[in-house]
């Protein structure tokens, strides 16, 4: 082809570039991270092609290192992105920290998250989606107790804080997150298009979280003084009853009495899809005795201790998630919420329990419409329990259902 009909992208219309500019961009959070920037320096047609595309610069990202400069970066970000919706991605996490030492000795991150919010967070109203992800608490609770100034987020549809230690929700790990929880944005915060929460390790006070009409919630990893009761997360499910997605991950409820234990179920009546997951199957069972499950179909069961502690871990035996499992499909005929779980559950993860094998061949046939189960790091004559194995297709069969077996 002649050098003169071949395509120049120098030629292009400027909406076809932007076009290809937000492509480029929006390939994954990497892209949206740096390429805005490097298209903007490839000439300067190209620059102001970019500098006008306001869309470009909606991800906005500060980690701990080179904090100052990316502060400034993200500034930059903000004012391009005019008044568009951002999405805030803060990680203060500090590569040097050794998961040994004190955690009070780290004060970096800490004065880190306050530089953030002293530059940022004037742009709160812009927030679409929120990302948190710290080491240790102190960072957490600075930004918990900063929060409390943002009372009204009108865009925000997305929040995610992370304390990044699992092994800080072991019951017995000593923990020096102060006693008192925070009330998150100030506890009764505008948020009317929040639908996706995430909270891991964070202190904050449940009994007033502001949170309503949530569509998936994840709690994990919370020891004891971080962990909500057992009535604060019936009011929290209260306040959410179109939730489609539900993970309860290493969650420690301390003990309220009896009475707060037995009290009555929450019907979930949109929920898909629930993941539990321990470090002793009392608190998940505890956990599950919360819920009425008319309509899940998916539902992922683990034991986390296997692969956090490894080979500290001593076994537990998990068989009593089974006999919770059933007795929910025995509660009380409710006309408002019928409920035949686990009968409807279509698809089952388990991951590193130690099950009694009699018994989980008897769990089996209450799994009516199951198509697929997939069992991860369990012990062999689990397995056997099963069923027979179907040389033609190369798969243990349960019924109609497909058994993947995943080994460590």
């Amino acid at each position: 082809m002649p050098t003169s009909r071949r395509a120049n992208i120098h030629s292009l219309p400027d909406h076809i570039l932007r076009d290809i500019f937000s492509s480029l961009t929006f390939a994954s959070d990497e892209s949206r991270h740096y390429t805005p920037a490097i298209l903007s320096h490839v000439s300067s047609h190209w620059r102001a092609v970019a500098l006008d595309a306001s869309v470009l610069w909606t991800f906005v990202v500060v980690t701990f290192q080179n904090a100052a400069d990316q502060i400034e970066r993200a500034k930059t970000a903000l004012s391009r992105s005019k008044d568009r919706p951002i999405d805030l991605h803060v990680d203060v996490r500090d590569p040097e920290w050794d998961w040994e030492s004190s955690e009070d000795q780290r004060q970096t991150s800490s004065v880190l998250v306050v530089d953030i919010l002293q530059e940022l967070g004037q742009s709160h109203p812009r927030w679409r989606s929120l990302t948190v992800l710290t080491d240790t608490w102190a960072p957490m609770h600075i930004f918990l107790a900063y929060s409390t100034m943002f009372t009204s987020l009108p865009m925000l549809e997305e929040l995610s804080l992370n304390r990044c230690n699992a092994f800080a929700g072991l019951p017995d790990a000593p923990d020096p997150v102060p006693s008192n929880p925070v009330e998150l944005f100030g506890g009764n915060a505008v948020l009317p298009r929040l639908q996706h929460v995430t909270l891991a390790g964070t202190h904050v006070d449940y009994s007033c979280t502001g949170f309503d009409g949530l569509l998936s919630l994840d709690l994990r990893h919370q020891a004891p003084a971080v962990s909500p009761t057992i009535s604060q997360l019936r009011q929290l499910l209260h306040a959410c009853p179109g939730l489609k997605s539900l993970s309860l991950v290493a969650l420690n409820p301390p003990s309220e009495g009896t009475d707060q234990d037995d009290g009555p179920a929450v019907s979930l009546a949109h929920l898909t899809h629930l993941t539990m997951g321990w470090w002793f199957v009392e608190d998940a069972v505890r956990l599950l005795n919360v819920l009425q499950l008319p309509v899940v179909e998916n539902l992922v069961l683990e034991d986390i201790a296997p692969t956090l502690l490894q080979h500290d871990y001593v076994a537990h035996d998990s068989t009593a998630i089974l006999a919770a499992l059933v007795q929910m499909g025995n509660r009380p005929y409710n006309p408002a919420a019928p409920s035949s779980f686990p009968s409807h559950l279509r698809r089952l993860t388990i991951t590193g329990l130690l099950l009694d094998p009699a018994v989980f061949s008897r769990f089996i046939p209450f799994l009516a419409n199951l198509e697929e189960l997939e069992l991860k790091s369990v012990q062999a004559d689990l397995v056997q329990a099963m069923g027979h194995f179907n040389e033609n297709a190369g798969v243990y069969e349960v019924g109609s259902a497909s058994v993947i077996l995943r080994v460590p």
